[in-house]
C-alpha cells in the first residue's frame, strides 16, 4: 500500500498532495523499470550493472527527495541497484516461483545489500537530494508560494 500527504497551504491555500511507495500494480511498475534500465533510460553504468548479475534488483518504488540547498522536493522512484545477501535463498525462490517478477522495498532491506546508490539531482539547482525523512514529509514546501505548511493542515493518504 502506498502513503502520502495532503497539504493546505497556510499563505496562499494551495491544496497539494503527495504520493510515495507501491501500489497493487507494482509488478508492472518494477517491469516498466527494468525496461528503461535495459534501454539505458537510467544511463549506461546503470545498464552494464543491471546487466552484470543475473540476480541484481533495483528499488522501483517511489520516494520523496528533498533538497536541502533550496528546498524543492519531488517524488522520484529510488533506482538504487542491490545484489542478493544470500544468493541460496534467491536460487530457492526462483526455484518456487520460476522466476522473480519484482522485489519489495522490505524485500531488498532484508535480502539485499547495495550495489550502487542512485544519486537524485534537484532539477531547481541541481544540488543531491536526499530521501525525506518523516519529518521533513510532513513539512513538504507549497509548490506554489514555497511557504511550508501548518501541521494542523496536513492529512494522510493511504492508496490502493
Amino acid at each position: 500500500m502506498g502513503e502520502g500527504l495532503d497539504f493546505l497551504c497556510s499563505e496562499c491555500g494551495e491544496r497539494y498532495s503527495v504520493k510515495w511507495g507501491s501500489g497493487f500494480r507494482f509488478h508492472d511498475d518494477y517491469r516498466k523499470c527494468i525496461q528503461k534500465l535495459k534501454k539505458g533510460k537510467y544511463g549506461l553504468e546503470w545498464k552494464e550493472l543491471f546487466l552484470s548479475n543475473k540476480f541484481v534488483a533495483i528499488d522501483a518504488e517511489n520516494h520523496i527527495y528533498l533538497c536541502k540547498k533550496c528546498g524543492h522536493w519531488e517524488v522520484e522512484e529510488g533506482l538504487s541497484l542491490y545484489i542478493p545477501k544470500n544468493l541460496d535463498k534467491i536460487s530457492k525462490k526462483i526455484k518456487e516461483s520460476g522466476k522473480i517478477l519484482y522485489v519489495m522495498d522490505y524485500e531488498l532491506k532484508s535480502d539485499y545489500r547495495l550495489l550502487k546508490r542512485r544519486i537524485h539531482k534537484c532539477s531547481k539547482c541541481g544540488k543531491v537530494m536526499h530521501k525525506a525523512n518523516y519529518e521533513e514529509e510532513l513539512f513538504l514546501k507549497c509548490p506554489k508560494c514555497g511557504n511550508k505548511p501548518r501541521i494542523e493542515n496536513v492529512s494522510p493518504i493511504y492508496w490502493d
